[in-house]
């Protein structure tokens, strides 16, 4: 994500309670982590990984747009 330039925060959990998390995202998760990017759920790595592949910023060898590598 920083070398995306993508700023980002993160929540913990004091509990790794899946029905705490389903909660607060507002849908039933079963695997962590959970990736939510301006209120809206991805999902998890792979998904975050097809996102940024989708918005250009990086490829599935983990390079970025301009061939620089992850």
């Amino acid at each position: 994500m920083k070398r995306c330039d993508l700023p980002f925060t993160f929540k913990t959990f004091r509990l790794e309670s899946l029905d705490e998390i389903s909660a607060v995202i507002g849908e039933k998760v079963k695997r962590l982590p959970q990736i939510v990017i301006d209120g809206d759920r991805v999902g998890g790595y792979y998904d975050l990984l097809e996102f940024l592949v989708n918005k250009g910023l990086t490829n599935y060898a983990g390079e970025l747009h301009d061939g620089e590598l992850i």
